[in-house]
């Protein structure tokens, strides 16, 4: 299956429509937070899916880890996200607006 397949990055495992929509909550209800707290930090991953399913879907990930779990470096990265986001929706055209933040 590819969602057990390993890979180092989770935007590496081909999107089916539901993989990249649903892979946080499947995370969550595993108990595998350090995975997911991997996987808000992975700029591949951030790219990937704003791209193919916005900016709130984004921020949907970060929320539901951070109703969990108390993380000051998730809670900074999602504000900082939730800033440039405008931006971004804006001017789609401009690439990689997710690395600046995480490279932060």
């Amino acid at each position: 299956s590819a969602y057990r397949k390993g890979e180092t990055s989770f935007s590496l495992v081909a999107d089916d429509g539901y993989y990249m929509q649903h892979v946080a909550t499947h995370l969550m209800a595993a108990e595998r937070e350090p995975q997911l707290r991997m996987m808000l930090f992975d700029v591949a991953w951030m790219e990937a899916k704003f791209e193919r399913y916005g900016l709130f879907s984004v921020l949907a990930d970060f929320g539901m880890y951070l109703q969990t779990q108390e993380d000051e470096e998730v809670k900074l990265l999602m504000q900082a996200i939730e800033l440039s986001g405008p931006a971004a929706l804006a001017h789609p055209e401009v690439t990689g607006f997710l690395a600046t933040p995480a490279s932060c």
